[in-house]
This record gives structure tokens, sequence and C-alpha cells, in this order.
């Protein structure tokens, strides 16, 4: 599966350790090591990762008039990570 990471991570001057501390800043644990495996495509993180990492580039770095016309997929993400943390706790 051919996956934006890289580009998105190069595009906002990240590195693989910069992406990985702003994703455990906000909650979501996936490690360097873990983010250079999906970028090449020697892993496929399971949907909750992909979210979490979709989350967190939409959310950081989407315009304010962005995030207005977006706010319905911004919600559907944040409803997800609910249901994510509701899953977990049960």
């Amino acid at each position: 599966m051919q996956n934006r990471i890289k580009e998105l991570r190069l595009k906002y001057n990240l590195t693989l350790k910069e992406l990985s501390q702003q994703l455990k800043n906000i909650g979501f644990n996936i490690s360097p090591d873990s983010l250079a495996k999906y970028e090449r495509g020697d892993r496929n993180p399971k949907i909750e990762k992909w979210q979490e990492i979709a989350f967190f580039l939409v959310c950081q770095f989407l315009t304010y008039k962005d995030m207005k016309k977006s706010h319905l997929m911004i919600s559907n993400l944040i409803l997800s990570k609910m249901r994510l943390i509701a899953l977990k706790r049960s």
C-alpha cells in the first residue's frame, strides 16, 4: 500500500524522531522505527495507527480556513479516537 507519510513529514520539515515525539505529545505512541517501516512499506500498521497519524497531520498543519472546510473529517477522526479509547477501556 502506497502511503504519503514520508512526503508529508518532509513537507513539514520533521525528522522521524520529531514526528514520533509530536505524536507522543498528543497521546499517540508510535516509535521512530515504526514510522520508518510504515514509510518504506516494510510494515503495515493497523487502521488505528493510520488514524492516529492522519489525525496528527490533519490537526497540526491545516489552516483555520482549511479546518473549517474539513470540520466533518476532523470530527470523524476525533470520534474514531474516542471509540478506540472506549474499546480499550472495556
